[in-house]
């Protein structure tokens, strides 16, 4: 749990784990590829650096941005990007 502003944010290692992988609990045969952990130091098209997550699934990689100056900063990042970000079968 993290307390930012006043405001209480929690993420599970499930939501997590369905962001980075696409799926809501780990496989009885594992992953393949396993999964992974990068930065997000390459920035976009318009030149900034990406403020939330990003995933890819197929890959089973997690993606997280650098581009904040405090860690209270990141967190409310990644917790909105995660807690907001619709999973497959959802429009």
């Amino acid at each position: 749990m993290h307390v930012s502003d006043g405001t209480i944010h929690s993420i599970s290692l499930a939501e997590i784990l369905f962001f980075a992988t696409g799926v809501k609990c780990i496989p009885p045969v594992g992953f393949s590829p396993s999964p992974s952990l990068t930065f997000l130091h390459d920035r976009e098209v318009d030149g900034t650096l990406s403020a939330f997550p990003k995933a890819n699934t197929c890959s089973c990689c997690l993606e997280l941005p650098v581009a904040h100056r405090s860690y209270a900063a990141f967190t409310d990042a990644v917790v909105f990007g995660i807690k907001n970000a619709h999973g497959f079968g959802y429009a």
